[in-house]
């Protein structure tokens, strides 16, 4: 639904609009850090015992540690639950690595509970849920998807206690309807996958889930019940782009390659294209859907692999998401602590890309940024550096959820769908 300000538009003659916007700019309207507003937010993580003495138990006999857990995805079920992610990086003390809570709970900070249940996020059975980077999205058909990549601990000290496998929940009901455990050609033992996209298709079993494994993209199809792997350059670190400084921390991650993925609308052959970007880097990438799609594609893909352009200096980029219908691309800047943004109908390149919302405390590290069905857009920060480098206080306010319509972020800048010059162009990219 179009916001007033859009709405008037619409029916504005083409003078008066391009006098608003001047007038905008000028005045400084509506910029993106005043229009996303702060949701949630926590100092630690607490869940939702059955009683406070079951919560004291866990306290007491370890199993609930709060300094331990950190919350590092989130995925929206419209008007109804909120789900977050805390990989168990430790290999005690997180109790649950995936939990939700309700859409319409108006705490500051609300307890989390866990999905389905304590017993299911238990690490005693492989079947249940082990650990969950931001490894769980929410497709068309009302069902999560949750990439476990079944491994405890970090560094050297990590533990691959299960394979890696894909769980989907009916949302309406809350059971498993489907496990699928990846093969052995699909990882490596130094996997860690740091994100996942769902591809909703024109039907219930037409859809696809790709996930991004640092060095590679793995492929399920949910109709032929098969997953498959593909390497490429494009996929790797970049060496000379793994030297990060965020919140006044100076660290170095030179083995994160691709990280972010995010689906484009459909094109006119019936496909989207995936962008994709390492960590340790400052370029985006690009691969249509179709070559995913096709396992025959997996060696011999070198020309299907795009570069869409860079980024300035130092644009180090988590995770992001675009808009299902006008192509709009937000991303989160670490380097920055701020959300940034391009139209894909546009050349990517520094003229093009946008800062929407920026805030040097509040903002830092924005762990994973979503849409939900009604297009208003989500993003969590959680201060990951200070959390790996044991630097976090939790006296403070660490973990924090914001949220704003995706027009209203828009509105006003490069990204802007109404800015757009032609809406025949297609995605730009370099050659």
């Amino acid at each position: 639904m179009l916001s007033s300000r859009h709405e008037l538009l619409i029916i504005m003659p083409v003078m008066q609009i391009l006098t608003l916007i001047i007038a905008g700019t000028l005045a400084g309207l509506a910029t993106g850090d005043e229009v996303l507003k702060e949701k949630d937010n926590w100092s630690t993580i607490d869940f939702a015992y059955a009683t406070e003495g079951d919560r004291l138990q866990a306290l007491a006999d370890g199993s609930y540690v709060p300094e331990n857990v950190i919350p590092n995805g989130i995925s929206v079920w419209t008007n109804k639950m909120v789900f977050m992610s805390m990989p168990r990086r430790k290999k005690s003390g997180i109790p649950a690595t995936l939990a939700y809570f309700s859409y319409d709970d108006l705490s500051t900070s609300p307890k989390l509970i866990p999905y389905p249940s304590f017993k299911d996020n238990n690490v005693s059975d492989c079947n249940n849920i082990i650990s969950v980077n931001r490894g769980h999205r929410i497709d068309k058909y009302d069902r999560l998807w949750v990439l476990d990549y079944g491994k405890i601990g970090k560094g050297k000290d990590a533990e691959q206690l299960c394979p890696p496998r894909i769980h989907i929940f009916d949302l309406n009901t809350s059971k498993k309807i489907l496990m699928y455990t990846l093969k052995p050609t699909d990882y490596f033992p130094s996997s860690i996958f740091t994100s996942i996209v769902v591809d909703s298709g024109i039907s219930s079993d037409d859809c696809w889930l790709y996930a991004a494994d640092q060095i590679g993209i793995i492929v399920y199809s949910l109709k032929d019940n098969d997953s498959w792997r593909f390497d490429h350059p494009y996929c790797w670190p970049d060496p000379i782009s793994g030297d990060f400084n965020v919140a006044g921390l100076n660290f170095q991650w030179s083995k994160a390659g691709v990280y972010g993925l995010a689906l484009s609308p459909l094109n006119s052959e019936g496909y989207k294209t995936l962008y994709f970007h390492p960590l340790a880097g400052f370029r985006e990438f690009s691969v249509s859907t179709k070559i995913l799609q096709d396992k025959n594609k997996v060696n011999g893909n070198y020309h299907n692999f795009k570069k869409v352009g860079s980024r300035e200096q130092p644009g180090h980029v988590s995770t992001q998401v675009m808009t299902r219908n006008t192509g709009i691309l937000f991303f989160n800047l670490i380097d920055k602590n701020a959300l940034g943004c391009w139209n894909s109908n546009m050349l990517y390149k520094k003229d093009n890309l946008a800062i929407v919302a920026k805030d040097d405390e509040k903002m830092v590290f924005l762990s994973d940024t979503i849409i939900d069905g009604n297009d208003n857009l989500w993003t969590l920060s959680n201060r990951l550096p200070e959390y790996l480098n044991d630097k976090m206080d939790f006296t403070k306010t660490n973990f924090r959820i914001f949220s704003a319509p995706v027009n209203d972020l828009v509105f006003n800048t490069a990204c802007e769908p109404f800015l757009t010059s032609s809406p025949k162009m297609t995605s730009a990219i370099e050659n």
